[in-house]
C-alpha cells in the first residue's frame, strides 16, 4: 500500500500497519516513509484566500510543519516516545 499525505505519510503508514495487526488482517508488517518539507506545495509559496480570516480555526493550517514541530517540541519538552 502507498500512503501519500504530503506530511506524516510515514507516521500514517506505521499506524496502518498497527491497525491491520490489531484487527487480525496481518501478523507482521513494515511501515516506513520519507518526507521532504522542501517539496510539494509548500506554505511559503502558497497564496491563501482572504476569506481564511473568516475561519479562525483554519488559520492553524497556514503554519508550516517545521514551525509546528518546534512548537510541539517546546510544549512537550522535545521528548517523544512511540509505542
Amino acid at each position: 500500500m502507498t500512503v501519500n499525505r504530503q506530511c506524516s505519510s510515514g507516521l500514517q503508514a506505521c499506524a496502518n500497519v498497527v491497525s491491520a495487526i490489531k484487527s487480525g488482517f496481518i501478523d507482521i508488517g513494515i511501515g516506513a516513509g520519507v518526507e521532504s518539507m522542501t517539496k510539494g506545495w509548500g506554505v511559503a509559496n502558497y497564496e491563501f484566500s482572504d476569506r481564511l480570516s473568516d475561519f479562525p480555526e483554519a488559520l492553524d493550517c497556514t503554519i508550516p510543519m517545521g514551525i509546528t514541530s518546534e512548537n510541539v517540541a517546546e510544549k512537550f519538552g522535545g521528548i517523544f516516545y512511540f509505542l
